[in-house]
């Protein structure tokens, strides 16, 4: 499962085994969301599909801002409601990540 879409969830979770939560801490997911954006604004990253050139709003900085508030929460909720809680890795930072994949190679 790829992204924390929460109204998708409802679709997605009852489908998962397991969840593996990417979960960084807010100034490495807005150095993130920057870079990214400064490296390809206005043309298309790779990994995404035609049409969907690099852009950054104040509605996505704001976004990250506040996910650990507003998001976090309700992805907890929802990993408790679908018995997932115990079964989910959370990852906190991209060393550990970088392990993570590793092991998992």
């Amino acid at each position: 499962m790829d992204g924390t879409g929460l109204s998708s969830f409802h679709l997605r979770l009852p489908r998962a085994d397991a969840v593996i939560w990417l979960r960084l801490p807010r100034y490495a997911c807005l150095y993130g969301a920057v870079s990214r954006t400064y490296r390809h604004f206005g043309r298309n990253r790779p990994e995404l599909p035609a049409g969907c050139p690099e852009r950054l709003s104040l509605d996505a900085l704001a976004y990250i801002w506040n996910f650990e508030r507003d998001a976090a929460p309700l992805i907890e909720v929802a990993l408790q409601d679908h018995g997932l809680a115990n079964s989910t890795v959370i990852i906190r930072s991209r060393k550990a990540a970088n392990r993570f994949a590793a092991l998992s190679a």
